[in-house]
């Protein structure tokens, strides 16, 4: 049944959404980019979401917006 189906976005150098923090406007447009990932992924299922970054500092400031929501795999 296709409807079962969970598709998968996957969004690299994720990191570089450092750069909205350095305006109000830009902050909160991620607050809500992650607000709405939370949304598809948890409260409507409708896909997975792979964060990838190769800024390991980063991965703290995600952790904390999704409030142990995710999961975090080292590759390479």
């Amino acid at each position: 049944n296709s409807s079962n189906c969970l598709n998968i976005i996957f969004i690299d150098e994720v990191n570089e959404l450092n750069n909205l923090y350095k305006t109000e406007n830009g902050k909160l447009a991620v607050e809500y980019f992650f607000k709405w990932i939370t949304m598809f992924t948890k409260e409507t299922p409708k896909f997975h979401v792979f964060l990838g970054t190769s800024d390991s500092f980063f991965l703290h400031e995600i952790e904390k917006s999704m409030k142990g929501r995710c999961s975090f795999i080292t590759i390479g």
